[in-house]
């Protein structure tokens, strides 16, 4: 309906307008029309300006658009309206027209796969990789990378249902000094494999905090794990063996997360790939631009702003963190070709991308622009029975606990599992985060997260479980063509035209998610859509009404229902259809 609208506002004012300046207003025009409840729509009339315009001005324009204006039988009405924001222009449209319209659209895109097919057509094809989760080996998943890893997977099914082709790639933190020292308190302990039976990742964490503990106090003890990485960098076949059991392991116990969030890697990157030798060639590169010179202590050094200078080499030859994310974007080029490369990187690293791009921007490549930081907040206060937890396991059997103990005492539990349990648990803590902006720090309280009614995880798998139910048990099904429907009748119940309402933003929620990379805005339009269905649900009756009538109205639910479940699965989230 917008659209709709929008295209009228357009050839309004095309007589005095170029088209390029009606592309950019009917583009605002969407943007920025708000649908009420009774069916109107209203447009601030300072959107139709590029500058700031004064109140005849605005009026004036107001005046050509509804003079000129082609009303019909969906639009049936244009005037302008005094408000707050100032004039507006306000449409208004046929409650019958737009109920019918807005169900028939739905199904005639639901057939082509989408329900928004203007943002595949402009995705479809094109590579979008993104850099997220990224946990460092040797140490159990910590609560740290849980925002990065359930933004990145947001992003991964956003845009793979855009029609994009979705490159995901987990850097793992996996390379560096302290895993020289980790190997060396290997070796003093005589650790062997079958040691790491059972629970192999809080073995070699305890192993890794005990080693880390004699470096800082036993100087020879650090020499010897210093000596350890050097073998490692060298490419020395027993160090490397060692050290890919320990990184073998870490993925092998990182997969059984990841499979419980239903989260896939098309690579296990990792700081371990972009080694001194493969670096070496575009650190010569730099130098022979006159972009890397060596500083007063021996560093070798790029200036960028508005930092200064940053370290890409240390003194002793060897490289930093920052030096191999440029060589990972080159090889990422090379591999992928991307249109997008997302970093999923939390907000205090923020200057360290900035440097990364300044780097590739001075090295001349013409792809730096598609380098975006997607940042996030920090999550504080999660915590356990057993207190103060770091680690995300944990933090899933407690919300799997809570969810049963929920159940258990629910008179209306219908499908008491433990994969329901799960499910719900994981659900509760998606959707508490992703109802936050996520550039904003929060605090997380279990109450909030678990409750079953108001803004949580649980009360839209209730809504989608209850719909689900509805088609199951209401006594009718819906033929494969819906134009035979008395969908109009649909509107002239305020309940029917406000879900109506609903359905239609679809799209325009979309857009904004894609432009934005921000989940939260399709989580706020679920919850207004769950409210809008149980409005619907106490008048509109289906089960024992006519049956002209209640599959009209069962094919006003299933949309819903439709809608539910794809956000659903776009947030990361599996629906259920019982609970």
């Amino acid at each position: 309906m917008k659209r709709l609208i929008a295209q009228k506002v357009m050839e309004a004012l095309l007589p005095s307008l170029s088209k390029e300046q009606c592309l950019q207003k009917w583009i605002k025009v969407q943007a920025h029309a708000q649908i009420h409840p009774r069916v109107k729509m209203q447009l601030p009339l300072r959107y139709l300006f590029q500058e700031k315009a004064s109140k005849e001005e605005l009026l004036q324009v107001g005046s050509e658009v509804t003079r000129r204006i082609e009303l019909d039988d969906q639009v049936i009405g244009c005037d302008i309206s005094e408000k707050d924001n100032g004039p507006c222009l306000a449409f208004y449209v046929d409650s019958r027209a737009f109920v019918e319209s807005t169900i028939l659209e739905f199904q005639r895109h639901l057939k082509m796969g989408s329900c928004i097919p203007h943002l595949k057509r402009e995705w479809s094809e094109k590579t979008v990789a993104i850099d997220f989760s990224s946990p460092n080996i040797a140490k159990p998943f910590h609560m740290g990378h849980l925002r990065s890893t359930i933004l990145g997977a947001f992003l991964g099914n956003l845009f793979e249902f855009l029609g994009s082709r979705v490159v995901r790639i987990n850097y793992l933190g996996d390379w560096g000094t302290q895993f020289g020292i980790l190997q060396e308190g290997m070796y003093r302990e005589g650790t062997k494999e079958e040691d790491f039976q059972g629970d192999p990742l809080h073995t070699l964490y305890q192993l890794y905090v005990h080693a880390n503990q004699l470096a800082d106090t036993d100087p020879q003890f650090a020499e010897r794990g210093r000596e350890w990485f050097t073998r490692m960098e060298k490419g020395d076949r027993d160090a490397l063996q060692l050290w890919d059991v320990i990184r073998t392991l870490s993925v092998q116990e990182f997969q059984k997360i990841y499979d419980r969030l239903g989260i896939k890697f098309d690579h296990y990157d990792g700081e371990s790939l972009y080694n001194k030798s493969w670096v070496e060639g575009i650190l010569e590169d730099l130098r022979r631009a006159g972009l890397l010179m060596k500083d007063d202590k021996g560093r070798e050094v790029v200036s960028v702003s508005p930092k200064g200078q940053v370290v890409l080499v240390k003194s002793d030859g060897s490289l930093v963190y920052l030096t191999r994310d440029v060589a990972a974007a080159m090889d990422r080029w090379e591999r992928f070709h991307f249109h997008r490369m997302f970093y999923v990187i939390d907000n205090s690293q923020a200057q360290h991308i900035t440097s990364l791009v300044e780097i590739l921007r001075q090295k001349g490549v013409e792809w730096v622009d598609r380098c975006i930081h997607v940042s996030f907040g920090r999550l504080r206060g999660l915590s356990t029975r057993k207190g103060t937890a770091v680690f995300l396991d944990d933090i899933l059997d407690e919300a799997k606990l809570k969810m049963k103990h929920q159940q258990a005492l629910s008179p209306t539990t219908r499908d008491y599992t433990e994969e329901v349990a799960d499910n719900l648990g994981i659900t509760a803590v998606i959707i508490n985060d992703f109802k936050q902006r996520r550039t904003k720090d929060y605090d997380f309280s279990w109450d909030r997260a678990l409750q079953s009614t108001g803004e949580s995880g649980i009360a839209l798998q209730y809504a989608h479980s209850r719909l689900c139910s509805l088609e199951e048990n209401c006594g009718v099904s819906l033929p494969n063509q819906w134009e035979s429907l008395s969908l109009a009748d649909l509107g002239l119940n305020p309940q029917a035209t406000l879900l109506a309402a609903q359905l239609s933003r679809v799209d325009e929620v979309m857009e904004e998610s894609v432009a934005r990379l921000e989940p939260c805005i399709i989580v706020k339009y679920l919850f207004s859509l769950r409210d809008a269905v149980n409005k619907a649900f106490k008048v509109l009756q289906v089960k024992g009404e006519e049956e002209a009538t209640a599959m009209a109205r069962l094919a006003l639910f299933t949309s819903a229902r439709h809608i539910l479940a794809q956000l659903l699965k776009i947030l990361n989230i599996t629906p259920l259809r019982k609970m």
